[in-house]
């Protein structure tokens, strides 16, 4: 990539960044609801959004953007969300089971200066 206005080379310089979840749980996974037709409930998504936002907006301050998308669906996919699986007595009788989401890995980019 060149520079629109000198012409000079850019480059990027990349990292991961690991943003804390702390807490937010759905009762089966996400491939469970899937499979079933179901949705991520819209608090677990807008709680999910926000965390991440606020985490980039402080990154946003040392010139870092987000260099994939960071929706949950596709951090999921990619593998890039930790988690926990629990299961209570209840879960045990009625065969579900509760997702405890840890943190997820975000890759962001900057120009080098």
């Amino acid at each position: 990539m060149f520079c629109p206005h000198c012409g000079a080379l850019l480059r990027w310089e990349y990292k991961d960044s690991t943003v804390p979840l702390d807490g937010l749980e759905t009762w089966d996974t996400p491939e469970g609801l899937t499979r079933q037709r179901r949705v991520l409930p819209g608090e677990f998504t807008d709680a999910y959004d926000a965390r991440v936002r606020r985490h980039l907006r402080r990154e946003a301050d040392g010139g870092w953007e987000p260099a994939e998308p960071t929706d949950f669906t596709t951090a999921w996919a990619t593998e890039r969300v930790q988690f926990k699986r629990r299961w209570g007595l209840l879960d045990l009788l009625f065969g579900s089971v509760c997702c405890r989401y840890i943190a997820v890995t975000i890759r962001l980019r900057r120009l080098v200066p």
